[in-house]
């Protein structure tokens, strides 16, 4: 069996795999499933999207919508629905193409026919690709354009081609374009890459791709790239090893394949035991320190998790340069680790399916606050996070969180709809208690809707108060 082969096949199952998720339901699955649709038809309707955010991933797919609506009579909220769980499972199994191409055109070891399968299954079935799925479809788009970037990058550091740092600044553009986490990243391994190769040549340069990023990341979500500037005051907050609770499995497997490839990456360069040409040396630093840093214990527990869904990345590069310096013993524990953790993770995520943030008979009830609501333009509906999405779809008033609420809110809308749910609530985080709490209501006060899913409040600026007091009491106990 050929390589192409063996990548084409777990292209496939992830893809299978992939489908089977999204359409275990009828709505999108995950926290943000509603997030989706709810920008592609904002992008429709007016031509912008509802929420700031990086936008080639919601132009890309609303230009499928609009195609495909010429060619079918399917109403246009199914149609962007399907569309969307289409699009999710295709994108993400286009990584095999640019791995193909950096396991064969830069390090072009002739890996053992039964490590490289382990390798792909790895890359494709273990835990990140399966869970970045649904509700995290940007993420999941980006993922193939930042290994072209990378597999164009590392290629420049080997040929010097203008042609190939032509493509990889058109690779992380097209990143940055698509999702800011991933985008990030893709910086980060550029910064440590040239530090690495030009050490202090490399400081201007620095200096300059980083303002760009920033500036880049602004002209599309500026909310976004002012966290990366206040970055520093929180990046430490709140420790992922210190976070009670024991690690999952992915956290665990992370800590234990990043730190024994780091402790034997390091020892080997330093032993100098076996020779490393200089590029093949600099690509296991660059990786190396990518993993440290994704991998480092003492990151705020949010930019942990978000960091841990792309360590697969690095660890794939890096155990493809060390894997022939590996003792039979090693080899095995390596092999085992890997198969454990994509079965593991296979198992785990088919069992435990994502489902939608709310049932299908809750999605059905929301349709009915439509009559309580005179202008939905100039309504503002305050609901716990993952329900605004599905609220906004169903209603096309404006959503928030109570977060998000200030004194001057009541100015921009004639009405504010405090909404609670009572039922039909999916669990999204099984064994443990979910982090997004419902916001502050007026027991004192008549609801303008109750279903046996929901009650609506007006709110008034008196509970403003009770409100962020009440924000702030989960903040400090999740």
């Amino acid at each position: 069996m050929s390589s192409k082969i063996i990548y084409l096949i777990f292209g496939l199952l992830l893809l299978s795999l992939r489908l089977i998720f999204n359409y275990s339901f009828e709505l999108i699955p995950g926290i943000n499933g509603g997030y989706y649709p709810l920008q592609l038809r904002s992008l429709l309707e007016t031509g912008q999207l509802g929420f700031s955010d990086m936008p080639l991933y919601f132009y890309l797919t609303a230009s499928f919508v609009k195609m495909t609506s010429f060619f079918t009579a399917i109403d246009i909220g199914h149609l962007i629905i399907h569309t969307s769980k289409i699009i999710d499972s295709i994108s993400l199994p286009l990584l095999v193409i640019p791995l193909y191409l950096i396991v064969k055109n830069i390090f072009k070891d002739k890996l053992p026919r039964y490590f490289e399968i382990i390798l792909v299954g790895f890359a494709t079935l273990s835990f990140s690709p399966l869970i970045l799925t649904s509700d995290l479809q940007k993420n999941a788009f980006a993922i193939p354009l930042m290994l072209f970037f990378i597999y164009y990058l590392l290629a420049f550091f080997k040929s010097k081609s203008k042609k190939h740092i032509f493509l990889s600044v058109i690779f992380i553009m097209l990143t940055g374009l698509t999702h800011f986490g991933v985008f990030s990243v893709s910086v980060l391994i550029l910064l440590i890459s040239l530090i690495v190769f030009y050490r202090k040549k490399a400081l201007l340069p620095i200096f300059g791709i980083s303002v760009l990023g920033i500036l880049w990341v602004y002209i599309f979500d500026p909310g976004r790239a002012e966290s990366l500037l206040n970055l520093w005051p929180v990046i430490f907050e709140k420790p992922a090893i210190l976070q009670q609770g024991p690690l999952s499995p992915q956290d665990l497997f992370n800590y234990i394949m990043s730190y024994l490839l780091i402790g034997f990456g390091v020892f080997k360069i330093i032993k100098r035991k076996q020779k490393f040409n200089f590029y093949r040396k600099n690509i296991l630093i660059i990786f190396l320190t990518s993993i440290l840093i994704l991998s480092f214990p003492l990151l705020d527990i949010q930019y942990a998790r978000r960091f841990s869904l792309l360590l697969f990345i690095p660890q794939i590069f890096v155990l493809c340069i060390l894997f022939r310096f590996f003792n039979q013993k090693l080899r095995k524990i390596i092999c085992s680790l890997l198969v454990l953790m994509t079965m593991g993770s296979i198992f785990l995520m088919t069992v435990n399916m994502k489902p939608p943030s709310i049932t299908q008979q809750a999605f059905q009830d929301l349709k009915n606050l439509e009559k309580h609501i005179s202008d939905p333009g100039k309504t503002l509906i305050i609901a716990r996070h993952g329900l605004e999405w599905w609220t906004a779809w169903q209603i096309h008033t404006k959503v928030g969180q109570d977060k998000s609420l200030t004194e001057k809110t009541n100015l921009k809308y004639d009405k504010i709809l405090i909404l609670v749910q009572l039922d039909g609530i999916n669990q999204m985080h099984p064994r443990q208690k979910s982090p997004f709490h419902e916001p502050y209501f007026p027991t004192n006060r008549e609801p303008i809707y109750v279903s046996n899913y929901f009650k609506a409040f007006e709110f008034k600026n008196e509970d403003l108060g009770k409100m962020k007091a009440n924000n702030e009491r989960f903040r400090v106990t999740i």
